[in-house]
């Protein structure tokens, strides 16, 4: 094999796997439905149950907020509005990034990586046989 060909296959090979795992960090955002009475967000535990961790819009915030399944009947919802500048982080499976300055962010909203030093804002989070509950 000559070494130009050798090099391109190379080079193909690299690009390929670094696009796949970048595809694999990547998930589809899944909305959930909910219902605002008084100061609770209500949404059904039988939505969530395919995936651990959902988003939830509210119309008291701009930015949606994260409800994440810690263990059974234990979650944690955090707002997705960055504390250094105010953009909004983006979620991943195990952590949340700023795409604005690079802040990052574990899973329930404690700052790891600055530039921001505080963490996200954080709702308490109650449940029953059927609702987790928000609350705002």
């Amino acid at each position: 094999m000559e070494r130009n060909e050798f090099l391109k296959k190379c080079g193909a090979l690299c690009l390929s796997g670094i696009g796949l795992s970048a595809l694999q960090g990547c998930k589809a955002a899944y909305y959930i439905p909910n219902t605002l009475t008084g100061n609770k967000l209500a949404v059904n535990k039988s939505d969530f149950l395919e995936h651990t961790w959902v988003l939830v819009k509210s119309e008291r915030f701009a930015e949606p907020i994260y409800l994440r399944k810690l263990q059974e009947d234990q979650y944690s919802a955090v707002l997705l509005h960055c504390t250094h500048k105010g953009c909004e982080v983006n979620p991943a499976d195990d952590y949340l990034v700023c795409p604005c300055h690079g802040s990052e962010y574990t899973a329930i909203g404690k700052v790891v990586h600055g530039p921001a030093e505080r963490d996200l804002h954080k709702f308490a989070v109650s449940t029953d046989q059927e609702k987790i509950y928000i609350q705002l």
